[in-house]
């Protein structure tokens, strides 16, 4: 596989191919598993790839076990028990389960519970050890960039690099809860695509869901968002998540954003033909086959679904090579 294609859990990533959408639902599970799989449902309706979610050990990430920020972690850690029956539920409702580790032994678990591919924090982009460990299991990585300055992000890439079998993905982050527009720097993205040569993607932590829709019309071919069953809820995670309503709206204004895009080929739209102001060159009268036009037998008058008004003299001495009937738009494909 190429930086530029491959595969999760069976969905095709690829230039060509629909932008990639994580519902992030991180710890907002609140410790429990019967909400994680009412975040699942949410992520489903809403037409979402996959559902991710965080899977950390407090005293990994806060040692001191007497302070409060080790209570909070330890009070919305998934519990890796889970695992096993979420992965079935996600099954069932036919939607991909993607985790982010924060320590070997979580890598250990998505690998036995094949977790389709890792999604790599931005605080862990740094440690190499682990990012090798993670990379040396084959899975595509989702690499974040937030608090990574472009030599850290190069650093990263060169590890990656370094196992034959890694393919990965670098999505734009800016670890700011929730972050305001005018510190989103979008363009970004292009400077990631230009030096590193794959995928690019947004994680996006800013409220609301226009610039997300904004990162798919610039090209972001990955888009992470965090949502929330509700944002009273308690929780560090909750206030500038997403509510399912609005899941669903970003994937539906995502999914139009990308019929827009179009090509870069001009197009004129059938509609825009048929109404459009531009004269054409219609029969007077009918004609049989063979029947040399001149000026008195066309008018020039819209719409212009057939020959133009602008080739008249290229027409005037051709044959028709057909019966046409009067008032019919002249053809390119019944002269000779």
């Amino acid at each position: 596989m190429s930086l530029k294609e491959f595969e999760i859990d069976g969905r095709k990533l690829s230039q060509n191919d629909p932008c990639y959408i994580i519902a992030e639902a991180g710890s907002n599970h609140n410790g429990a598993l019967d909400q994680a799989k009412k975040l699942v449902d949410v992520a489903k309706e809403a037409q979402c790839d996959a559902v991710k979610f965080q899977m950390f050990k407090a005293e990994v990430l806060c040692p001191d076990e007497t302070s409060d920020t080790y209570s909070i972690l330890k009070k919305f850690e998934f519990k890796r028990e889970w695992l096993e029956e979420l992965k079935s539920y996600c099954g069932s409702q036919h939607i991909s389960l993607l985790m982010t580790p924060f320590d070997t032994d979580a890598i250990d678990l998505m690998t036995q519970h094949q977790i389709p591919a890792i999604k790599w924090g931005s605080s862990e982009i740094t440690k190499f050890n682990q990012l090798i460990y993670a990379a040396k299991t084959g899975l595509p990585m989702l690499v974040s960039t937030g608090m990574a300055d472009l030599a850290d992000i190069y650093e990263a890439v060169e590890v990656l690099n370094q196992i034959p079998s890694s393919t990965y993905s670098l999505f734009h982050c800016v670890s700011v809860y929730p972050t305001p527009a005018e510190e989103m720097n979008l363009a970004f993205m292009d400077t990631l695509e230009r030096n590193f040569g794959c995928l690019v993607g947004l994680s996006d932590h800013s409220l609301g869901i226009h610039l997300p829709v904004a990162a798919v019309a610039r090209g972001a071919k990955l888009i992470e968002k965090h949502f929330t069953l509700s944002r009273d809820l308690e929780g560090p995670d909750h206030s500038y998540a997403l509510e399912p309503k609005e899941l669903i709206e970003m994937v539906h204004s995502i999914r139009e954003t990308e019929k827009a895009i179009g090509t870069s080929k001009k197009i004129i739209q059938p509609l825009e033909a048929k109404h459009g102001r531009r004269n054409g060159i219609y029969l007077k009268k009918d004609l049989p086959k063979g029947e040399e036009i001149t000026e008195d037998k066309i008018e020039l008058k819209p719409p212009a679904t057939g020959v133009r008004a602008r080739f008249k003299d290229a027409v005037l001495g051709l044959k028709t090579n057909k019966k046409i009937s009067a008032k019919t738009a002249l053809q390119w494909e019944n002269l000779v």
